[in-house]
């Protein structure tokens, strides 16, 4: 891989293996960058290769992880995420495109592991996440707290597939959308239980607001339970900007875009719910 110097060229970034498009525009260069930055704490493992980004959470280790992905470059990239037995770390990732990107994410927990996910995203151009996690293990528990706002004219489109094999084993997703301006929001969540998986938990929310009348949401929640013993529930909700509120901030001295920013920071906090 290599960079030309020529200013003229648009930058992309093809982190290995498959790229963003099928052919390949004109007026192209790649460049050699780590994307996305990743800081971790002791117990955990980083290596990067041809085919992607290897993460390893080393057994009984408490740890943390922050990966940001904030360039103005277009990326794909791919990432496995594999935490060892008794293991318990808490993610922050954020996503703040300067550029479409693509992100393929793999998450792999073993027998009483513990993840705990804090996912901010903030894009004004295309972003697609492909986000699987996998409960392979006895007592492995996940969750993900979600903050998303999509601005412009762009598209977010996430999908959220959670698997569960271990018995008593536990999910949960709760994320909240704030879609702007001519914005698109796509959100697929599909939890799947196994017949081995008994005894387990499952909660999967999704609640949109949507500024304006030129915006989109399609929004589907999905859980397939092939076990009887097993508590689960699902939800996705989608609302508008009440102008009640709106009025009822600016009637105490807020201008519009103050009351509109102070119930969008509202609608975004969310408590978790593991």
């Amino acid at each position: 891989m290599h960079k030309e110097k020529n200013t003229d060229k648009k930058e992309i970034v093809s982190h290995y293996g498959i790229g963003i498009f099928s052919v390949m525009p004109q007026d192209i260069v790649h460049a050699d960058m780590e994307i996305p930055s990743i800081k971790v704490s002791k117990g955990v493992v980083v290596v990067r290769n041809k085919k992607g980004i290897h993460i390893t959470v080393k057994k009984e280790n408490v740890a943390e992880i922050e990966i940001v992905n904030d360039t103005d470059v277009s990326a794909n990239s791919t990432m496995d995420v594999f935490v060892e037995e008794g293991a318990n770390v808490r993610i922050r990732r954020r996503y703040a495109p300067g550029a479409p990107s693509l992100h393929t994410e793999r998450y792999t927990l073993e027998r009483n592991a513990s993840l705990r996910m804090e996912r901010i995203v903030e894009t004004v151009v295309f972003l697609r996440v492909l986000h699987e996690v996998i409960l392979a293990g006895d007592n492995a528990s996940y969750s993900l707290i979600g903050r998303n706002t999509v601005s412009g004219a762009s598209t977010f489109d996430s999908e959220e597939s959670i698997l569960h094999r271990g018995r008593n084993t536990t999910s949960s997703i709760e994320e909240r959308h704030v879609v702007k301006d001519k914005a698109k929001l796509i959100w697929r969540g599909r939890t799947r239980v196994l017949q081995e998986a008994k005894e387990s938990m499952v909660s999967q929310i999704s609640r949109t607001l949507l500024m304006n009348d030129e915006t989109e949401a399609d929004t589907v929640p999905m859980v397939e339970l092939f076990t009887h013993n097993v508590r689960a529930c699902h939800a996705a909700t989608t609302t508008t900007l009440d102008p009640e509120q709106v009025f009822y901030l600016t009637s105490r001295g807020m201008s519009d875009k103050d009351a509109e920013k102070q119930i969008i920071e509202g609608f975004l906090k969310v408590m978790p719910t593991l």
